[in-house]
């Protein structure tokens, strides 16, 4: 039953029956959402001025302005403006059934159409906070500002309808269409026990994102992901949640690390995927959401999460609230091409040591303090905090990864005492074309004689005899780090492509 009262056509007198009138020669009937408008004689005027202003004098077709009401009455969980408008689009406007169903989730095969929708699924999500990077899109597909004004109209308005309906709790005067009844609806639920058949579903969303946002970067293999899953981190654990449709599909995973140690218990870290072609539809919004709920529940106060430079990441993080913290410059080494001249280099009172693995324990001690030297490695303005290495926390780490069945490669130069750096190179379990780099540091007391140029050398050596089939290395560095740029590009490491890393502020009790 209506919650408010509905102005009936038959009694209605004065202004309301004028109105009522001009809906019916707006909308071709007088529904029960004016019979309640009506309360409000100038609230009426008002709403069929607007809708008659907008659909007969404004830029955007009938069929945009259907689909525009289709997803803001799915976002606002409106079955009564879902059921007019699905009626309508068909109707009047010419969009098939298939057609509704893909605006409600802010999709359409027509490029102009996606744009539009974009824009306005993120004013109503994100309370119209467009980033400017949409904005730019939008205007390349081909909006001009006059149609972007134009959205933000029909949004409003539609935003408005929406909530009166629900508020009277309106009888439903259309065929019936429910939120719910969605195919694509998705739900969120914690992954606690990853089956093989959950790493697979993983493996595939994951896989799926990083080809549409990083097409030439080589994927995860379905061992490398059900390991990164399954093997427990040391000093940090993790939380994990899947996005479902409706139909049994998973559309979206998050994973969210939080850090347990001294110095670093203040952080989270946020690895999200949604498939490509259930983008734009709220499932990376509800998992985003999902997650600072969790990391607020764990007391942490900053989130953070790394995207692909200029990708869709960057306008993602933007518009809810992160801000760019540091920029990093992915290089790419060609093994056989390698510059190794300098492993050749006298250095003395220095020596080279390398070991597979866990490190030997007669190193152990001074393998942790060299560790500790990474804590001043540039970080921009992330609140990363400060790790404390010790010889049981390096054991421990190296364990996690031989768990996972990686391979950890260390070269060490020592000297003087103590261990002055070191570098490290992983090889991922299955990997065979491309090897990781890790850490590498010189303890500022031995820096400025060329000791990292000359173990990573070394280490280029080491890798072509005891690694054959890898061809080549990744590393990153921060884009203000030049001290560690100038020694890679000595190598010959090249540009690759880009990393931002964002953080989110969380709000702390």
């Amino acid at each position: 039953m209506t919650a408010l009262h509905t102005v009936e056509p038959e009694t209605a007198t004065g202004e309301a029956a004028a109105l009522f009138t001009a809906t019916h020669q707006a909308l071709g009937v007088i529904p029960n959402l004016a019979r309640v408008m009506a309360n409000s004689p100038a609230v009426l005027k008002g709403y069929v001025g607007a809708l008659t202003a907008l659909s007969t004098a404004g830029a955007l077709p009938a069929s945009l302005r259907e689909r525009i009401a289709l997803l803001v009455a799915q976002e606002n969980r409106s079955d009564y403006c879902l059921s007019v408008h699905a009626f309508r689009g068909t109707r009047t406007a010419g969009l098939s059934a298939a057609e509704t169903t893909r605006a409600r989730r802010g999709a359409s095969d027509d490029p102009w159409a996606a744009a539009v929708l974009g824009l306005a699924a993120t004013m109503v999500r994100d309370r119209g906070a467009v980033p400017n990077e949409q904005l730019a899109a939008a205007r390349r597909a081909g909006l001009s500002d006059g149609q972007i004004v134009e959205v933000v109209a029909h949004v409003a308005l539609n935003v408005f309808t929406n909530y009166l309906a629900t508020t009277a709790r309106i009888d439903i005067d259309w065929p019936l269409v429910r939120h719910t009844e969605d195919p694509h609806m998705i739900s969120i639920a914690p992954l606690t026990h990853v089956s093989p058949e959950a790493a697979a579903a993983w493996h595939t969303v994951v896989s799926a994102s990083l080809a549409h946002d990083l097409p030439e970067e080589p994927r995860p293999t379905l061992d490398q992901i059900h390991a990164q899953l399954t093997v427990p981190g040391r000093d940090n654990r993790r939380l994990l949640w899947q996005a479902t449709a409706s139909d049994g599909a998973v559309v979206g995973v998050a994973a969210l690390r939080l850090f347990t140690s001294p110095g670093q218990s203040h952080l989270s870290q946020l690895e999200l995927h949604v498939a490509p072609d259930r983008r734009r539809s709220g499932v990376g919004s509800r998992l985003l959401a999902t997650a600072v709920a969790a990391a607020q529940a764990e007391q942490r106060r900053s989130l953070i999460a790394a995207v692909g430079g200029n990708g869709p990441g960057d306008a993602f993080c933007a518009a809810r609230g992160f801000r760019r913290v540091l920029a990093l410059d992915h290089l790419l080494l060609d093994v056989a091409q390698a510059d190794d001249a300098a492993a050749d280099a006298e250095h003395p009172g220095y020596e080279l040591a390398s070991w597979t693995g866990t490190v030997p324990d007669a190193l152990a001690e001074a393998f942790a303090a060299a560790k500790n030297a990474m804590n001043d490695m540039p970080m921009g303005d992330m609140d990363y905090g400060s790790q404390t290495w010790t010889a049981d926390r390096v054991r421990a780490m190296a364990e996690v990864l031989a768990d996972r069945g990686d391979v950890l490669l260390t070269t060490a130069v020592l000297g003087k005492g103590e261990m002055a750096g070191y570098t490290e190179i992983v090889i991922r379990a299955g990997e065979t074309h491309r090897a990781l780099q890790y850490d590498t540091v010189v303890v500022p007391a031995h820096r400025g004689h060329g000791l990292g140029l000359w173990v990573k050398a070394e280490m280029l050596r080491r890798l072509r005899v005891e690694h054959p089939g890898i061809v080549e290395i990744e590393t990153d560095n921060a884009q203000d780090n030049t001290h560690m740029l100038a020694v890679n590009r000595q190598l010959g490491f090249r540009f690759h492509r880009s990393t931002h890393e964002y953080q989110l502020d969380l709000p702390t009790t």
